[in-house]
């Protein structure tokens, strides 16, 4: 999928979000990181139809 100003500005969002809930550097390693990755890579995969719903 193309990243489009919106699509960035979603997974600024996500990252923001995620950082939050994730304290502590070693937390976001594990975690926080391979979640917001894990997401990325599944906008980046999709069509425009199934990140739309």
């Amino acid at each position: 999928m193309e990243r489009t100003p919106e699509v960035e500005q979603v997974l600024r969002i996500v990252r923001q979000v995620v950082a939050q809930h994730f304290r502590g550097p070693d937390e976001w390693i594990f975690r926080g990181a391979p979640l917001v990755d894990a997401i990325v890579a599944a906008v980046d995969e999709a069509g425009p139809a199934e990140v739309s719903e």
